[in-house]
C-alpha cells in the first residue's frame, strides 16, 4: 500500500477531572495509555487524572491520524468539554 506509515490509533482520555478530555494520536497505543494510567503521560492527564479511555479510529497514515485527531478534538470542544491534544 502507497504511503502505509503503520497504525496510528487515535484515542481519548477521559480525565477523573469531570469535563477534561484529552485527545492524542500514537502507533504504539498500548505504551501510551500505559504512560497515561501511570501518570507518565501528558502533562495535561498528569493534571486532571486518569478514569478511562478508548479508541476512536484506526488509520493507516500519520496525516489522516491527524486530521482524525484535530476533528474529534473539535468535535469536544464544542460539545463543552475541556480538552487538550
Amino acid at each position: 500500500m502507497k504511503n502505509f506509515d503503520g497504525v496510528f490509533t487515535v484515542y481519548e482520555i477521559i480525565c477523573e477531572t469531570p469535563n477534561h478530555r484529552y485527545v492524542g494520536q500514537t502507533g504504539q497505543i498500548e505504551n501510551r495509555i500505559t504512560a497515561h494510567m501511570e501518570g507518565r503521560g501528558a502533562k495535561f492527564t498528569q493534571r486532571h487524572g486518569f478514569d478511562s479511555w478508548r479508541v476512536i479510529k484506526a488509520v493507516a497514515t500519520r496525516t489522516a491520524a491527524k486530521a482524525v485527531e484535530r476533528a474529534h478534538y473539535y468535535k469536544l470542544k464544542n460539545q463543552g468539554f475541556t480538552i487538550r491534544m
